[in-house]
């Protein structure tokens, strides 16, 4: 295996998902509703221009873009499905096909880096499903089903598995799939040719029992990564082994503000600036968005900042290829607010840009 450099990766994950210096990007909300909501956002000005729906379909909660950026993949949660279309830069979408999941509640989705696979995490069930993808984008037979099984420490919502989503590490070897039912990381090895996972050796990597993983995102360089706690209201930080696909936890921060004392919040979203050197995650109840500085020598997180929405429940964001803007999903609000991130410092400074859209779940750019 080729030994890459944190520079090197971080410039093949831009060429892979298409990712040059631009003015303007398009962005795409995945929600609740029944149809797929576009923007398009100004990178100097921060300005989001409305294109309208670019497609109806059944909730669509869960985008996930082909590393070349062609095709898109809408997880329809409350249908039990996914959803395969092309994409055209101006932002126009054509259906390719739609599959039934053999999971329920299908909550997450990822595209492999060769663009030949897709994974799609069930929360409902509990389960992790792969299929094949056609080289029209389209979707093609299932290769793989795993259905977890057991329990953990909260009877009223850890009675079972809950996949949470399903996270590609950045040499495409491993994917990590972030279980909130089990507390556990579980680790599969990928084959791209073929789209099956098969367990990793150890299988996975327990959280403290109630902490309830939710999502995990990988640094540039592949030395670390990172899951937010839903219920535990924590971040937690572990060493990567690339090689043998192994997390080793160094450290776990809370995410809400030290001012708080109540037991109403719950975590959603996790992120890392496109330069590796900030990490943020948002809160659901206090409506905030924990902003750390990322040690690049140790990974660990040093909180700088925590940043006011103007709302309360923050389910989920993303931070545009400049590392400009971060646009944040106001769900209680079916709102969609924009931040100006300071690339020196990280901390984020909410502006007065906000659009209407019902019931916002995701934020991808293209």
């Amino acid at each position: 295996m080729r030994n890459f450099s944190r520079a090197s990766w971080l410039a093949l994950a831009a060429a892979t998902v298409g990712f040059a210096a631009s003015s303007s990007y398009l962005t795409l909300i995945g929600n609740f509703g029944s149809a797929i909501p576009a923007y398009r956002l100004n990178v100097a000005t921060g300005k989001l221009d409305s294109l309208g729906n670019l497609a109806d379909t059944k909730t669509p909660a869960w985008l996930a873009l082909s590393p070349n950026g062609k095709f898109l993949y809408a997880v329809n949660e409350q249908a039990d499905g996914v959803t395969a279309y092309t994409l055209d830069p101006s932002g126009k979408l054509t259906l390719l096909n739609s599959i039934k999941t053999q999971g329920k509640g299908p909550c997450h989705a990822a595209v492999d880096r060769t663009g030949k696979a897709l994974f799609v995490a069930n929360y409902g069930s509990g389960s992790l499903e792969s299929y094949m993808l056609k080289p029209d984008g389209s979707i093609g037979d299932r290769a793989s089903f795993i259905q977890n099984e057991g329990s953990s420490a909260d009877k009223s919502r850890q009675k079972g598995p809950h996949a949470h989503s399903a996270n590609i590490s950045p040499d495409n070897r491993f994917l990590i799939l972030a279980d909130l039912g089990l507390d556990k990381l579980l680790v599969f090895k990928i084959d791209p040719a073929t789209a099956k996972l098969t367990p990793n050796d150890p299988p996975f990597t327990s959280v403290k029992p109630g902490s309830g993983p939710r999502h995990f995102v990988f640094s540039p360089d592949a030395k670390h990564g990172y899951v937010i706690d839903e219920m535990g209201n924590t971040i937690i930080a572990f060493d990567y082994d690339k090689q043998k696909g192994t997390l080793h936890q160094i450290q776990s921060i809370s995410t809400t503000p030290d001012t708080y004392k109540g037991s109403d919040n719950s975590t959603a979203e996790i992120a890392i600036s496109p330069d590796g050197k900030f990490l943020y995650g948002s809160n659901r109840g206090v409506g905030t968005i924990a902003v750390y500085a990322i040690d690049q020598n140790t990974g660990q997180l040093t909180k700088v900042q925590d940043a006011e929405s103007g709302g309360t429940t923050i389910r989920s964001f993303g931070i545009d290829p400049s590392g400009t803007w971060v646009l944040a999903g106001l769900q209680e609000k079916n709102q969609v607010v924009e931040f100006r991130r300071d690339k020196k410092t990280g901390k984020l400074t909410l502006t007065k840009t906000a659009v209407d859209t019902p019931t916002p779940v995701c934020v991808i750019f293209h």
